[in-house]
Formats: structure tokens, sequence, C-alpha cells
């Protein structure tokens, strides 16, 4: 039995660009860059607000996809989280990326996949 796990990420945008968090080097994705993991339960307005110290103007869910590794599969729910303007990066895990230069970072195939569709569709260009 494949075991399955579930993950909340934030695809926090500003002026075209996301932040991306660098991935800690073992684990899921060890050392690639990814959305910011969502704590389970948090509220995600406050929760970007404080860690990252944005503004947020609005937050929309996305639709979740599966992502199957060897020994576990992982539910991906993204929240389309667009603030005011791109904060100062003072953590050096953290890195703005412009969205029409993705292919310049290191990142997950299924995060790169979803950050294409999101693009493709126009989702994140009224977003900034």
């Amino acid at each position: 039995m494949v075991r399955e796990r579930d993950g909340r990420f934030a695809v926090i945008v500003a002026d075209g660009a996301v932040l991306l968090e660098r991935r800690p080097p073992t684990g899921i994705w060890g050392g690639l860059l990814s959305l910011p993991e969502l704590p389970e339960d948090a509220d995600t307005a406050p929760w970007v607000a404080t860690r990252f110290g944005l503004r947020v103007r609005k937050v929309e869910r996305l639709a979740g996809f599966r992502h199957v590794f060897t020994h576990f599969t992982l539910n991906l729910q993204p929240e389309l989280v667009d603030v005011a303007t791109p904060g100062a990066c003072n953590e050096a895990t953290l890195l703005w990326q412009a969205l029409d230069r993705l292919d310049e970072a290191a990142l997950p195939a299924p995060v790169r996949k979803l950050l294409l569709q999101l693009t493709q569709r126009d989702l994140l260009a009224g977003a900034d």
C-alpha cells in the first residue's frame, strides 16, 4: 500500500514574480527551490503576512493535484496569494523569481508544471 501525504503550498506572487524557498538539503525535493509550504492548520493570509512581512491582497484556493513518488503519493493543495509588492528577502533561503524566467530556477517538476500552467492561463498575470 502506497502512503499518502498532504501538503499545502503558497503561490505568493507580486509584480510578475513568485516567491520561492530553498528546501532543506535532505528530504523531499532536497536543495531545490519550491513554493513555501503552509502549515496544515494555518490561515493563509495572516501566516504569509507574519512569516514574510508581506501585505496580502487576495488568497485563492487553486485546484489540487497529486504527485507520485516511489514510496508515497503527495496530494498538493496550492493557494494563490496576491501580495501588494515583493518584500525584501531577508533570508538566504528566499528568492523572488521572475515568472517569465522560470526556466532558470531549479524547481521540482510538479512545482514547475503548476507555475507554467498558471502563467499560460494568465492566472498569475492579473495578480501583480
